[in-house]
């Protein structure tokens, strides 16, 4: 058991030197992540803006259309009123003239209307295209400086999943996957050694009795406080010297 523990306290000094270095990258791609989101979601409010908008444009066509052919019917029913030669067909097409007046400005009303919302939608559209370029720039600066940091730690970063591919081979099974949930659930360190009797994570007091037990390796034990993996100190400086 105690070889066993050593791989895998061998096998967390890697992964706390691999986290060291992802550090590096800080926050950035968390940051990177949610500012593509955010870029995506206002691309398509832009594009759903745009559509209506070219909507809208064609509705004020529209209604040009029906103004200006309702229009042109009034000229033509106007002309036949001096033709006609009942007072039905008088009566008919003055009916008709100002059921077009009528419609006539019902369609100005709308236009005048569709013109707001046309003079709107322009403005919003030409903000959001402002700040989708300032969003855009911003991308751009943080997956340079990503870039910039991914280069420096490429070769270090690369070396230690050699040497944590090797190691890991060396523990066992079971173990690593308690290891894992530890580490999902933590974060590293998930094994930590006695210190002064006290967990080495969370500094929760070891009773007597169980240091004793930790101290002759026979089994694993994790912290009844939170979880960890504890070892010896005896494992941990037999795997902290097989790395000098």
């Amino acid at each position: 058991m105690k070889k066993k523990l050593v791989a895998l306290y061998k096998l967390q000094l890697i992964d706390t030197k691999l986290y060291e270095i992802a550090g590096k990258r800080g926050t950035l791609p968390d940051e990177i992540k949610s500012l593509s989101e955010e870029i995506e979601k206002l691309e398509e409010d832009l594009r759903r803006k745009k559509d209506m908008l070219k909507n809208v444009i064609e509705a004020i066509d529209d209604a040009d259309i029906e103004i200006s052919r309702l229009n042109e019917n009034k000229k033509k029913w106007k002309k036949q009123l001096t033709q006609v030669k009942s007072n039905r067909e008088y009566d008919t097409l003055q009916k008709q003239i100002s059921d077009a007046d009528e419609r006539i400005e019902e369609l100005k009303e709308k236009r005048s209307q569709l013109i707001k919302q046309q003079g709107e939608l322009e403005e919003e559209i030409k903000e959001d295209e402002k700040e989708l370029k300032r969003m855009k720039d911003e991308l751009e600066e943080k997956q340079k400086e990503l870039e910039e940091i991914d280069s420096e730690i490429k070769d270090d970063e690369q070396k230690l999943l050699k040497v944590r591919d090797k190691f890991v081979k060396d523990v066992d099974a079971h173990l690593l996957a308690r290891y894992n949930r530890v580490i999902n659930a933590l974060g590293v360190p998930a094994v930590v050694p006695i210190n002064n009797g006290n967990c080495g994570g969370c500094g929760a007091r070891i009773p007597a009795q169980r240091l004793v037990e930790i101290s002759q390796n026979n089994r694993i034990y994790s912290c009844e406080s939170c979880g960890r993996i504890l070892i010896s100190d005896q494992v941990y400086k037999v795997a902290v010297e097989s790395l000098k």
